[in-house]
């Protein structure tokens, strides 16, 4: 079956569709997304907001660490097609998930999230504020230093080594550390 020719018979459609990133950041964060796939998929539902509103076909965002160094770009496409954004960001039980961006030494994650602000700002809509108000909760948020002091160093240590091992099984094209501006290569590499 078709889903997109079977949901129009639905009295009410919301179709979360789970992103971390486009382009080859989205493609590192989850092994075996093609990006360009899915937004083609994405794109062939867009007839669904016409029927159902704005909820019928939304990103449903994760923010990773690399996905905070892409989100221009996630901005952008979300902008140029005018859907909706949920967001959440990375859930993280120790200082060893790197994924989680509240990993970055505060003043990489405060100079990150300002760049990205001062990027999307002037366009943003009520579709898109949810990245501004997203990333200023994120500001005030503890940083993994702050949550964990006694352990931060050697969680990051233990993460650094699961995120190679794992670039190692994906071989994929691009990595963690490649995904990072020079200023937090340099901290990536004093782990």
């Amino acid at each position: 079956y078709d889903l997109y020719s079977l949901l129009p018979h639905f009295k009410q459609v919301n179709i979360c569709a789970s992103i971390d990133g486009v382009g080859d950041i989205g493609e590192y964060i989850r092994t075996g997304l093609d990006w360009e796939s899915w937004l083609e998929n994405f794109k062939q539902g867009m007839f669904l907001v016409d029927q159902y509103g704005d909820d019928a076909m939304v990103f449903d965002v994760t923010l990773t660490t690399p996905g905070l160094f892409g989100l221009k770009d996630m901005f952008d496409v979300v902008t140029e097609l005018d859907v909706k954004s949920y967001f959440k960001i990375t859930f993280a039980f120790d200082p060893s998930v790197l994924m989680n961006p509240l990993c970055l030494p505060k003043e990489i994650l405060h100079e990150a999230i300002d760049d990205v602000l001062e990027y999307i700002e002037p366009k943003l809509t009520p579709k898109t504020q949810v990245y501004k108000d997203t990333l200023l909760n994120l500001k005030t948020r503890k940083t993994f230093a702050e949550e964990w002091p006694g352990t931060y160093q050697d969680g990051l240590k233990r993460g650094k080594s699961y995120v190679e091992f794992m670039e190692d099984v994906r071989s994929q094209k691009v990595t963690f550390r490649e995904i990072l501006p020079e200023s937090a290569q340099q901290w990536w590499d004093n782990i």
